[in-house]
């Protein structure tokens, strides 16, 4: 009788060993399967960003759709596909102030879908979060490097992408609340330039012809930064009589840095943002934890003596990278 007690209890510890084994592996394959999608916009590959198609990242997989800058349209266009193939969460940027945009947002949300934003936040929408740089204190360091590189006398154009954009206007902010401290620095225009390179070859030659005064130039997106070097090279405009400070980094950006042409970049890291942003989501999916409302980033005022290649170089793991 014994004997047998024995048998049945051996038994069924092994098929409680299998019955565990078959769970767990279920529960790994289902954390496997999240299905998220990340809508980007196409000037990240200019900054070196390597988005491929899909990636697996914190045991998630993660399909990558790219828009151009020019209109809403195409982010529009993908926002809604993803609602409609019901993914388990959405990463994008809240480009501009488009209101079928905000409303896809909460439609996503409203059909259970956390969206969660990087880069730019549309703070009148439901998103369940946002992850970004402070773009507001990105502004102030950018402003402090104009003061340094200047000596606290400028005379200064600023070239945002669009002041709708909420990343834009706070950078402004953040510039101009360092600048009203400074009694011979002063704002001339600022100026919208939609990442349109044609208009900001206009815009920038328009500005200097309209204000001879103007000696420093602040890009507060990428497309200007990447472009500006050449544009005031083409109109014989050195460092010495134009200073400029920019934000992100490209390969254009950073050999104008090298040379003198620029005195620093405003840099954020996407990588780290996209991270933070997949954490969130699974965070919410797993355990119907909130994401927090707001998850700044690092930025870093890059200048002569950075590890560029470093930088270049790396990819969606976070070490290389390392913030102020």
């Amino acid at each position: 009788m014994k004997r047998y007690l024995c048998l049945v209890g051996l038994n069924c510890l092994v098929l409680f060993g299998v019955m565990y084994s078959f769970f767990a592996e279920k529960q790994v394959a289902y954390e496997l399967n999240y299905r998220f999608m990340l809508i980007y916009p196409q000037v990240w590959k200019e900054q070196n960003y390597e988005m491929p198609d899909m990636f697996e990242l914190e045991r998630a997989n993660i399909k990558c759709v790219s828009f151009g800058s020019t209109s809403d349209d195409e982010q529009i266009e993908a926002l809604r596909k993803a609602v409609l193939a019901n993914v388990d969460g959405i990463i994008t940027v809240g480009t501009g102030n488009s209101r079928e945009l905000a409303d896809l947002v909460n439609e996503a949300e409203k059909e259970g879908i956390p969206v969660v934003l990087v880069d730019s936040d549309l703070r009148d929408t439901n998103r369940s979060g946002y992850v970004g740089a402070d773009n507001c204190r990105a502004g102030q360091l950018a402003a402090r490097d104009m003061v340094e590189a200047t000596d606290g006398q400028a005379n200064v154009g600023i070239i945002v992408s669009r002041l709708d954009n909420t990343s834009q206007a706070d950078r402004v902010a953040g510039f101009e609340r360092v600048l009203k401290e400074q009694e011979n620095m002063k704002i001339l225009e600022v100026l919208e330039c939609e990442e349109d390179r044609t208009k900001i070859r206009r815009l920038i030659g328009n500005m200097l012809q309209e204000h001879p005064e103007l000696d420093a130039i602040y890009c507060t997106e990428s497309v200007s930064s990447d472009m500006a070097g050449e544009i005031l090279q083409e109109l014989r405009c050195g460092p010495e009589q134009v200073k400029v400070v920019c934000s992100d980094l490209s390969d254009h950006i950073w050999e104008y840095i090298q040379e003198g042409r620029y005195y620093s970049a405003v840099v954020q890291n996407i990588y780290e943002q996209i991270e933070e942003a997949v954490v969130c989501l699974k965070e919410y999916i797993n355990n119907g934890v909130n994401a927090p409302d707001l998850v700044y980033t690092g930025i870093t005022s890059v200048k002569k003596g950075f590890d560029y290649e470093s930088w270049r170089a790396a990819g969606l793991d976070g070490e290389a990278w390392k913030s102020e």
